[in-house]
């Protein structure tokens, strides 16, 4: 496709704004400030990342020849006891604008975090140290250490998400941790470089919008599916390795510095998300209790990395009867122990014992938090414990706690029997339309504790990849009447299209079935009750009904049939009686009419017709 006049023009205004930029600024010198880290100025690392990345993306899930329709189903992180799903999460995404937001995000801070650690030995910047091994060779460190520890902060966070995971954000915000903490300023300039870069795309790829006035199909908030567990996984990985490396390098940041990076990168990028489903089709968004607690966290960070290393206050030291820290330590541990202990023998005879269990011990692990620094050997602590040793233990604590709190959700099984009768299968997939059905969906770890939920909408399993999930809500079929669902894994990649077509009847609802269509053959998956016309014609009432694979009209007369046809095709007509059936096709939508002693009334209207265009305003 040839670029159009105006995105000509945004790249001659780019390329004049980067002739302006080389102009004006002294460019050798920053070139060379770059080069004294990185190996001829390039972090070769972020890019090879990125390349990897997008490759995944254009060429394993089919993003090259479907953009907009990506295999995504077979690499998705949906239970412990599907490998490929665990190894590949962090790399696939789920449309271009995923994959666009992603690499943008770790084009910027990928750079920060490289330029941060360097190519080069700290103490030697510019060179390599002569027979000093492969892990302080640059180009090791260039194109292995670095992309390497990416692809690992990626699998971990999709092995430690809270249910299914998909895409490299979790890698991406260790990379957001570790710059707040190593290169606070850079940080800070790396959310608006990264909202700049994403404009910059925008206008290039879609330079001009057209939107119209209507509101978009029903719809979760764009919040309610953001992996959160996995983003604040990641941010604590990356906080927890940059505090390492600063230890390493005995390099101290400034305390505000830290704490400022922290509180507008974190708060900026949403680390204080936290969502959980309310009832039936709500979610709740507990936006005050996100921000005070990450408020909180960022105050621990903070003393983790540039904190005091004055020992732990002891305020009651001189009060005789008050016991030693270590005392007091060891009786809240002990007296923690038995209430849990107490708690699992409690729960042994309760419906779902482990789920009960495992948030018991979630509990009990945070609250014993506080105990272990007091009590860990002087040989660990090197003396007295400090605060910065403290605040670090505990943020290392915190974070296995969140990444074991993931865990029983890993332990996903799904059953063999896939809810209704018209499904379509696919390879191992199974493609079907179901309305108000339950799953046999359930945790390993935690008995009783599956998934009791309805589902409605075009549903996607497969007992391969223990996969059972809603490829597209019953909300937005009815609005946009057709859909296609992609579906594969390595190596190939069909789709399955999902068709709502129906008849809108005269005082009521609307008879309607859904139709799959793969390879060319068309299976009616679904089918909704009948609808009657709410006004009685020449003493007859008139049903529209879905049938097996197509529509009919039946007529009854004081509750007993007296005929049934099918809805004629355009400029036909089909009788019952003295009941003329007949569906003009030039009016949108098509309309249906009965026909009697030469009166015509309309009766129904053709639902099959797309909905008008929602407002849109991200052509991605």
């Amino acid at each position: 496709m040839l670029p159009s006049t105006t995105q000509l023009v945004v790249v001659g205004a780019m390329a004049l704004a980067l002739g302006y930029a080389a102009r004006t600024g002294d460019v050798r010198a920053g070139h060379a400030r770059l080069r004294r880290r990185l190996l001829y100025g390039v972090p070769w690392g972020t890019a090879l990342t990125v390349a990897v990345l997008a490759t995944f993306y254009l060429v394993v899930q089919y993003g090259l020849v479907h953009p907009d329709e990506p295999s995504t189903y077979a690499f998705v992180s949906w239970s412990y006891f599907y490998p490929l799903g665990l190894v590949t999460a962090g790399l696939a995404h789920a449309s271009t604008a995923h994959l666009v937001s992603n690499l943008t995000a770790t084009v910027v801070f990928g750079a920060i975090v490289e330029w941060t650690w360097g190519h080069y030995p700290p103490d030697e910047p510019g060179r390599a140290r002569p027979g000093s091994g492969l892990r302080s060779s640059p180009w090791v460190r260039a194109v292995a250490l670095f992309p390497l520890a990416l692809f690992v902060a990626a699998f971990l966070t999709a092995v430690f998400s809270l249910g299914p995971g998909l895409g490299f954000s979790g890698a991406v915000y260790a990379l957001l941790g570790f710059a707040a903490v190593a290169a606070p300023r850079l940080a800070i300039g790396g959310v608006v470089a990264s909202s700049a870069l994403g404009v910059l795309y925008d206008a290039l790829t879609s330079p001009v919008l057209r939107a119209g006035i209507e509101s978009g199909a029903p719809q979760p908030p764009g919040w309610a599916g953001v992996g959160f567990h996995a983003h604040l996984l990641g941010f604590l990985l990356g906080v927890v390795a940059a505090i390492g490396l600063s230890r390493a390098r005995s390099v101290r940041p400034r305390p505000m510095s830290v704490f400022a990076a922290i509180v507008l990168v974190g708060l900026v990028q949403s680390v204080w998300l936290l969502v959980w489903p309310g009832d039936a089709d709500t979610f709740v968004m507990y936006r005050g209790v996100g921000v005070a607690f990450f408020l909180a966290l960022s105050v621990v960070v903070t003393v983790a990395v540039a904190g005091s290393d004055r020992p732990l206050p002891r305020p009651l030291a001189g009060v005789r009867w008050v016991p030693s820290r270590r005392r007091l330590a060891a009786g809240w541990l002990g007296a923690l122990t038995i209430l849990f202990g107490l708690s699992v023998v409690g729960s042994l005879s309760v419906p779902g014992a482990a789920f009960v269990i495992g948030v018991s011990a979630a509990a009990y692990v945070l609250l014993v938090l506080p105990a272990l620094p007091p009590l860990l050997p002087s040989s660990l602590t090197g003396g007295r414990v400090t605060r910065r040793q403290t605040a670090f233990a505990g943020l290392v604590a915190f974070t296995a706690v969140v990444a074991l709190v993931g865990v029983p959700y890993g332990f996903a099984l799904v059953g063999d029997d896939v809810p209704g009768s018209g499904a379509v299968s696919v390879g191992d997939y199974t493609v079907t339309y179901e309305e108000n059905v339950t799953a046999d969906r359930r945790l390993l770890a935690f008995p009783g504790a599956g998934d009791q939920s309805t589902f409605d909408g075009v549903l996607v399993a497969s007992d391969d990849r223990e996969l059972f999930t809603v490829a597209e809500r019953a909300t937005i079929l009815e609005h946009e009447r057709e859909t296609t669902i992609a579906v594969g894994g390595v190596g190939w990649y069909e789709t399955v299209r999902a068709e709502r077509i129906g008849w809108t009847v005269l005082g009521n609802e609307t008879a309607y079935a859904v139709d799959l269509v793969h390879d060319g053959e068309t299976t009616r998956s679904f089918r909704s009750d009948g609808a009657r016309v709410d006004a009685t014609i020449a003493d007859r009432r008139i049903e529209i009904v879905p049938t097996g694979d197509a529509f009919e009209i039946r007529v009854e007369r004081d509750a007993a049939a007296i005929g049934s046809v099918p809805i004629p095709r355009p400029n036909a007509t089909e009788r019952v009686g003295d009941l003329e059936f007949h569906v003009q096709s030039d009016t949108t939508p098509a309309t249906l009419y009965v026909t009697v002693d030469g009166t015509t009334v309309q009766i129904a209207t053709r639902a099959a017709d797309k909905a008008a265009e929602p407002l849109r305003v991200d052509a991605g």
